[in-house]
């Protein structure tokens, strides 16, 4: 993960590393996928603790037809060390959230991803995220 943003107006974010295992599985017309995974911050916001956090996910889509599957995404995220910054204090807090999204197929082996991350527990990181990617096989 790299920052995404500009530090100078508090918008630089973090570098971190997270090594993870995903897997998924198609019965019929429904996709099951899972995914977890261990982040380390390597340079968190302060002067405190590097912050490191365990993460696990399970998503469930029906492939409405060919080319278009919506989704929705259950995770958890625990930090484990550390801070984030200046927000919530959320060491050893149970964060969940919901993501309902969809996948598109734009081109053979081009699939567009969306999906807005909404909590559903009080101990929360952010509001909202939004995630977007666009896969292209070769």
């Amino acid at each position: 993960k790299l920052p995404s943003g500009s530090k100078s107006r508090g918008l630089g974010g973090e570098t971190s590393i997270e090594p993870f295992v995903a897997g998924g599985m198609i019965f019929g017309d429904y996709h099951l996928l899972a995914d977890a995974a261990y982040e380390w911050t390597l340079n968190a916001p302060g002067s405190g603790e590097r912050k490191q956090q365990v993460s696990a996910g399970l998503a469930v889509g029906y492939e409405l037809t060919d080319r278009f599957l919506p989704l929705l995404e259950f995770k958890t995220v625990r930090m484990v060390r550390g801070e984030n910054g200046d927000g919530p204090k959320l060491r050893r807090k149970g964060q969940a959230y919901l993501t309902p999204g969809f996948n598109f197929e734009l081109l053979e082996g081009t699939t567009l991803r969306f999906g807005v991350q909404l909590p559903v527990t009080h101990a929360r990181e952010f509001d909202y995220s939004i995630h977007m990617g666009l896969s292209i096989e070769f």
